[in-house]
């Protein structure tokens, strides 16, 4: 071997490259489900994304958020027909189907899950034909490989057992069943589901669900938030009925299958204002919220691009084993995933041999490279671990 060839394989080593794939121990089989959000493209400056800016590479299906639920007729319709119609933005999604992508719509959301009208929906199987028909017609119409239901929960409309009925989720079931039979093999249908242990039991009927969909897209992330008056994880790894435990919930309490199982995970952060900023870690007392994003405008929340800036720019960091990344400055105290989190939940899904990783959201990611470790340092980091991707090792913050 030659000097000069021995010189740049070491420098390609390294740089962080994969070189084989024996070094992986994930696979191709392994599913990368991406959310887009039809909101993000109104954001500005660096953060506005749109279908352009969605590299196909890395993500295996993508779910677009959110179609909306009629209220008159308890239909599926656009949520905002301006952006996802008459300006085109289904079909630019759609269109990259050309390039392996599976699209599907979803439906419902966090904010739309309150609303009245999807118990009347579930409760009355009357109404199940004529939505059924709905979605049937959109699918075919908008060109989407299938339809991802996000009612946030069937039987405890956002986490409130008192507005739901204990018979609701088995009404979703019977919903969900029919939903099955309908869109038969032709088209995907997955449904986005609740952590901890009180939600997964007291808001589905688990076990039968997971087998009347090609899979459940478990939210394991929102664990905590500053209404809770102590900083906490977003998504933490280890702690009881934290990300690990839910998904083992899942699996041998529920009895859904590992393989029918898409774990989680978020692209942004909970943030707190501490009330002793002498104090930077998990379970100190708040005062509140931590302060608004320039870009998601929005306390007690920073997209990982706005969180990396922070930390590219003088905020301090550190990782804990149960509860994951976290970063400070004066009073403001972030929960989030960094790369090094991503890494060991990509372990562990490999090594419980889930179905792959769910992601909220793309818009989210850095994927203008803002913090300048690449585009989309978490997703990458994502594939590499699942997927076998042969590229740059993400260091970044």
């Amino acid at each position: 071997m030659s000097t000069l060839l021995l010189f740049f394989m070491l420098v390609f080593i390294g740089l962080g490259y994969t070189t084989s794939a024996s070094s992986c121990s994930g696979n191709k089989e392994k599913v990368v489900v991406c959310y887009f959000t039809n909101w993000a493209i109104y954001r500005t400056g660096h953060a506005k994304f749109s279908a352009g800016n969605i590299n196909p590479s890395l993500c295996t299906h993508i779910l677009y958020a959110f179609a909306s639920l009629d209220d008159a007729t308890l239909t599926i319709i656009p949520s905002d027909n301006n952006a996802d119609v008459t300006n085109g933005l289904y079909a630019s999604v759609t269109a990259l189907k050309k390039r392996g992508l599976k699209v599907l719509i979803s439906i419902g959301g966090w904010i739309s899950s309150k609303e009245e009208k999807w118990r009347r929906l579930i409760r009355n199987v009357n109404t199940h034909s004529n939505f059924i028909t709905s979605v049937l017609n959109f699918l075919k119409k908008y060109n989407f490989d299938g339809l991802d239901v996000d009612y946030e929960y069937p039987g405890c409309p956002q986490g409130n057992r008192l507005t739901g009925q204990t018979s609701d989720s088995k009404s979703f079931n019977k919903l969900m069943s029919s939903l099955r039979t309908a869109l038969g093999k032709k088209y995907l249908l997955t449904v986005a589901t609740a952590a901890g242990k009180s939600n997964i039991k007291e808001c589905f009927h688990m076990t039968e669900l997971c087998h009347l969909v090609d899979w459940v897209n478990v939210m394991t992330y929102d664990y905590h938030n500053a209404a809770e008056g102590v900083t906490g994880a977003n998504a933490p790894y280890g702690s009881s009925m934290g990300v690990v435990d839910s998904i083992m919930y899942y699996i041998n309490e529920m009895k859904c299958p590992s393989n029918k199982i898409v774990l989680g995970i978020p692209f942004y952060g909970r943030t707190y204002t501490m009330a002793n900023p002498g104090r930077p870690q998990f379970g100190v007392p708040v005062s509140g919220p931590g302060t608004a994003g320039t870009y998601t405008n929005t306390t007690g929340f920073l997209a990982y691009h706005e969180i990396c800036l922070l930390m590219k720019n003088g905020y301090s960091s550190g990782i804990d084993e149960v509860n994951g990344s976290y970063a400070w400055k004066d009073a403001q105290f972030i929960s989030y995933d960094g790369p090094p989190d991503l890494a060991k939940k990509s372990s562990f899904i490999i090594s419980k041999n889930l179905r792959g990783a769910m992601v909220w959201a793309l818009d989210l990611d850095d994927f203008n490279s803002v913090c300048g470790c690449g585009n989309f340092p978490l997703l990458t980091t994502l594939n590499q671990q699942l997927r076998c991707l042969k590229t740059q090792k993400v260091k970044c913050y």
